[in-house]
């Protein structure tokens, strides 16, 4: 005669057992299984701080900001003292691009942990983002006391004293920086924009060109610095063709064929500077600094007509999504040279039929 079976109590779920199956996974990149994980030890324990930090952190690395910072908001809330949870949000919403409350989260990160060296990295980026340029320095001279051979603080204390215009201390810090991590193509980036600035075309050049040898991905904007460097020194057909190698690259691109049409209005080849700039519309329509431009073209092409057109379109251009605003300095040239057009106008519309 068989046993009655006798029935067992339901285990308990070990959370603590979940929890590590998460964070080994996490650790090993396996991002999905480590999700799923996060999320049961959640369905059973909502408030679970680590799991809400762990999942925060793991849709931050895939892409989704805005679902990082409101788990990492919880974290923050659930553990008002945890100079980690502090950072991560912070780094959420500088993806966000929200370095105001960025550089909030990287304070109180300090706050707990002074001497944290990825807060102060952080902050000092998010400060210079912020154009708070000096305080950024003091932030990054207060990292390399910590770390005196951190190239990525020599290379933001270079980058921040370019911004500056102070360009002989910002090689200075670029040098160092290439010193200690000879492949960083940033600071070689860096270096060839203070180089340009010094008017050193040739060592720009060089310095450009490693930047992107050193990583293809910053090809096409140092293309279009290659590019400056050669105009600077007269070369425009060279100019030329190095601002079409930063289009192959990136099509998007609406800076590049602004350069291009001032090379080829300097040429005296107008209607090819406004072909390119055509193309650049149909690709990025919501440029006002690409409408600026177009303007200037026609009335080279004397399209006065369409140049006012243009040239009121700019002004006119609203801000949102994808839009482009010109700058205080763009719009003053725009009024210039809008008045100069209308002018000109004026006067050919006045003159007698011969």
């Amino acid at each position: 005669m068989p046993e009655p079976k006798t029935s067992r109590p339901e285990q308990p779920f070990d959370l603590d057992s979940m929890l590590n199956e998460a964070l080994s996974l996490h650790d090993q990149q396996n991002l999905e299984q480590a999700e799923s994980w996060y999320r049961q030890i959640l369905l059973l324990s909502p408030e679970h701080f680590t799991a809400l930090h762990g999942l925060g952190i793991l849709l931050r690395q895939r892409g989704e900001f805005a679902a990082a910072v409101h788990l990492l908001q919880d974290a923050v809330r659930l553990q008002p003292r945890s100079a980690l949870a502090h950072l991560n949000l912070g780094l959420a919403y500088w993806n966000l691009v929200r370095p105001e409350e960025a550089v909030v989260q990287y304070r109180y990160s300090l706050m707990l942990r002074p001497d944290n060296p990825d807060a102060l990295l952080n902050l000092a980026a998010a400060l210079a983002d912020l154009h708070q340029l000096e305080e950024a320095l003091a932030v990054l001279d207060r990292l390399l006391v910590l770390q005196p051979d951190s190239a990525n603080a020599h290379l933001n204390r270079g980058i921040a004293l370019k911004e500056l215009a102070h360009y002989e201390e910002a090689l200075e810090s670029l040098d160092q920086a290439l010193s200690l991590a000879p492949d960083l193509a940033a600071a070689y980036w860096a270096k060839g924009d203070v180089l340009h600035a010094l008017e050193c075309p040739d060592e720009a050049i060089k310095s450009l060109k490693k930047a992107f040898n050193l990583k293809p991905a910053y090809a096409a904007g140092a293309w279009i610095n290659h590019g400056h460097s050669l105009a600077r020194q007269g070369r425009f057909e060279e100019a030329l063709e190095a601002y079409g190698n930063a289009l192959k690259l990136n099509p998007g691109l609406s800076d590049a064929p602004i350069y291009r049409a001032e090379i080829l209005l300097e040429l005296h080849r107008p209607q090819e500077a406004l072909d390119g700039l055509e193309r650049a519309r149909s690709i990025c329509p919501a440029q006002a600094s690409l409408l600026l431009q177009r303007g200037i073209v026609l009335m080279h092409l004397h399209r006065l007509e369409e140049a006012q057109t243009c040239f009121e379109q700019a002004l006119a251009f609203p801000p949102g999504p994808g839009g482009e605003q010109l700058t205080p300095s763009e719009r003053l040239d725009l009024i210039t040279v809008c008045e100069r057009a209308l002018a000109r106008k004026f006067f050919l519309h006045r003159q007698p039929n011969r």
